[in-house]
């Protein structure tokens, strides 16, 4: 005989929180005599444990998730069916033909919607990843340093910006060679005065 059933089972949604999700349908029964209100209740209580198992283990297994849990239902009936005909069969009772649809509340499916929305279409991933490819080839074709020539100074200019060190260095080297180049030269000025001096001096004593 055919028997109709509906029952809640609960399903962890994809962050492990409970999920009341409505399951209903029918079955064919054997044994019990019709309208025996304990038959149906064993066999409807027998299909509700099969089914929190067996859709419990598949959903923390991944192979199934809320969102298409509707649809992919029909793959685990086969399953369902045979667990509680095996919770059955002490009592006699047999099950067939089990039928089964579900309706998964939209809290559970519409995080799982709008993640599926926003993420970017093929075409968008694709042009993404050019314009990353594109901007990568462009930065490592500009030099990370350049040196430029300013009123007799090489000054450096990178990624940090200008190689104040550098200048400074520079700076001191040039102050360096000009002290050098008067010192160099007040010397023999003074040379050459001291030669002038004695030549003069020189020629006083002979004449």
């Amino acid at each position: 005989m055919q028997q109709q059933y509906s029952f809640s089972v609960s399903l962890p949604d994809h962050q492990g929180q409970p999920v009341e999700v409505r399951c209903s349908g029918s079955v064919d029964r054997q044994g019990g005599a019709p309208g025996d209100r304990s038959a149906e209740a064993y066999a409807a209580s027998a299909l509700q444990s099969a089914a929190q198992r067996v859709l419990g283990a598949s959903l923390a297994a991944g192979q199934v998730a809320l969102p298409s849990l509707a649809l992919s239902l029909p793959h685990f009936v086969p399953q369902i069916l045979a667990d509680a005909s095996a919770q059955l069969a002490p009592s006699g009772v047999q099950l067939a033909s089990l039928s089964m649809q579900c309706v998964v509340p939209t809290s559970a499916t519409a995080p799982a919607a709008a993640a599926i929305a926003a993420a970017p279409t093929p075409m968008q991933a694709l042009g993404s990843s050019l314009q990353h490819a594109a901007a990568d080839q462009v930065a490592s074709a500009i030099p990370s340093r350049v040196n430029v020539h300013v009123g007799g100074f090489k000054v450096g200019v990178g990624q940090g910006g200008v190689d104040t060190g550098g200048l400074a260095d520079q700076a001191m080297n040039k102050v360096k060679s000009s002290i050098m180049f008067y010192v160099i030269g007040g010397a023999i000025l003074l040379l050459v005065a001291l030669l002038c001096c004695g030549s003069v001096a020189f020629k006083m004593l002979v004449g």
